[in-house]
């Protein structure tokens, strides 16, 4: 072996070529080799290379690594974060406590019209995290799973379930110039949780999505939440819906 080589051992022959193809991309020239006594898989590279063949090896395994809570959708480039579901869990624990009669949530927070414009303007945001019955809970809850666990995957935790609640609010705000009535639930941020899921068509669109897919995928998306949403509230889909081109 030339002296002048320096050795990357790998776990298995896989990883070994996966580490060469990303050695390869960033112009480290490098050989997959086995080692005779041993029967373990190596990278070969030039000594004058090792530090950056390490990083750049160290940089791949972090932005690859799986995490427990994600699950990659097969043949969309969409990944689902299983973390939604504490903010769902957190909508269903807020309707038992309003169901056990232990406190008047839903007279406190919902979004009601006279009171905002009398200054409760808390009131928009206190209502995203309200429903009305079971049914109401029950629609919101099946299609945010879905909505907000792809939207979560996409753009981390953190940012998607704040711009999809933002949305929600900006929705009921919407609700008071075009349907001045009481109102509640989280349907407005499972359509700003869709919103943000066109964005990220936009980018997979860019590496491959032809346009007509594109807007396969866009009016499939747009039926499958407003149906969530009708059943859920079927008086006040249509303004909500305002969460979604918001996004």
């Amino acid at each position: 072996m030339d002296p002048a080589a320096a050795i990357i051992p790998a776990a298995s022959e896989r990883q070994a070529m996966d580490w060469s193809l990303v050695l390869v991309s960033q112009g480290i020239e490098s050989m997959v080799d086995r080692d005779a006594e041993s029967g373990g898989w190596r990278i070969v590279v030039n000594t004058a290379d090792v530090s950056r063949a390490v990083d750049a090896i160290r940089l791949y395994t972090l932005e690859n690594r799986r995490r427990r809570w994600q699950l990659a959708v097969p043949g969309t480039g969409l990944l689902f974060d299983w973390r939604c579901l504490a903010c769902l869990l957190f909508f269903v624990l807020v309707f038992v406590f309003e169901a056990t009669g232990r406190g008047h949530l839903r007279e406190l927070g919902k979004l009601d019209p006279d009171a905002v414009r009398a200054g409760q303007w808390w009131r928009m945001f206190t209502a995203v995290t309200l429903h009305a019955d079971v049914a109401h809970l029950s629609a919101n809850v099946t299609t945010g799973a879905l909505m907000l666990g792809l939207a979560f995957g996409a753009y981390g935790p953190g940012l998607g379930m704040l711009v999809s609640y933002l949305a929600g609010v900006l929705a009921f705000a919407a609700e008071l110039w075009f349907v001045p009535r009481p109102s509640l639930g989280a349907s407005g941020m499972v359509l700003g949780a869709l919103g943000l899921l066109t964005a990220q068509w936009l980018k997979l669109m860019r590496h491959g999505l032809t346009p007509w897919q594109f807007v396969v995928r866009g009016v499939l998306g747009v039926l499958v939440a407003h149906c969530g949403v009708y059943v859920a509230s079927p008086t006040t889909w249509i303004p909500r819906a305002t969460s979604w081109a918001i996004c």
